[in-house]
């Protein structure tokens, strides 16, 4: 029986407007009780809370999430960080300093917010309000310096230009670990971080083995999950580079639901009860 469900939200368990279908939940909450269903994205763990909450996630003792590409590991019963990686300031002022350089919109994700320089009104759509943003408007990051940093990432619709900024730019780090999510997003963690770390982590302290581990994907930055899942499966829009890595790919999209399909697919293979 698979013990731990990790799940991407963005374009996955969400659909393009953001939304947690009615299907979805009703699936997730007639999983067994012995199942965790982990909510794993690139998202700050603040903005997880409206989903938990109608997950009935949110406050429930022994369920836990992964947030900021598995960044931070946090216990929903309390809220409480029980693994936390962050990005020192200097490394955080230079990648930042990079982006000055070209037309991004800059995040930069703190314990609690998320600072966000030269946003414009295509990012302010895609985000749906959805996301608690803090804009600045000088070009520094000095009262940052003190606060605890855990990820800094470039937003621009077009991973031809954010795979640019890669090439020519992102030479000389070795702390860090770039990733792509949903079309658009270019972020970095530190080294060695990512979903995956997180994922292992928190079946090392479940002692959960990796055959009752399955994850549903939809986009580059999930692949480091697969290493620590039995079962991969991809939603139908998955990005097609991503598509041959999963066991099973579902035949709707993240518009139709296709996690209750991905959930039915475990039960009618007998994986998980």
């Amino acid at each position: 029986m698979y013990k731990i469900i990790a799940c991407d939200l963005d374009e996955t368990l969400l659909d393009y407007n953001k939304q947690l279908s009615k299907e979805n939940e009703i699936s997730i909450k007639s999983l067994s009780e012995d199942i965790k269903f982990v909510l794993a994205s690139g998202k700050a763990y603040q903005d997880f809370i409206p989903y938990l909450k109608q997950l009935g996630l949110y406050g429930k003792k022994g369920q836990y999430a992964i947030s900021s590409n598995g960044t931070m590991i946090v216990d929903c019963e309390n809220d409480e960080i029980i693994s936390l990686s962050t990005l020192p300031f200097v490394t955080v002022e230079r990648l930042f300093n990079i982006g000055l350089k070209y037309d991004v919109v800059i995040h930069i994700f703190t314990l609690d917010k998320i600072y966000t320089y030269n946003l414009n009104q295509d990012e302010i759509d895609y985000l749906s309000g959805k996301v608690v943003l803090t804009v600045f408007d000088e070009p520094k990051i000095d009262f940052l310096k003190n606060e605890k940093i855990i990820k800094i990432g470039y937003s621009k619709p077009d991973l031809d230009y954010l795979r640019v900024i890669e090439a020519n730019e992102i030479v000389g780090f070795d702390n860090i670990e770039p990733s792509y999510a949903s079309g658009r997003y270019l972020e970095f963690n530190k080294k060695d971080i990512d979903k995956g770390y997180g994922l292992k982590l928190l079946a090392d302290k479940l002692r959960v083995d990796k055959k009752c581990i399955a994850c549903i994907i939809d986009n580059y930055n999930d692949l480091s999950m697969k290493p620590y899942s039995a079962l991969t499966i991809g939603v139908a829009n998955t990005v097609e580079e991503v598509k041959p890595y999963c066991d099973y790919i579902c035949q709707r999209s993240c518009e139709e639901s296709a996690v209750s399909e991905a959930l039915e697919y475990i039960k009618e293979k007998g994986l998980c009860i």
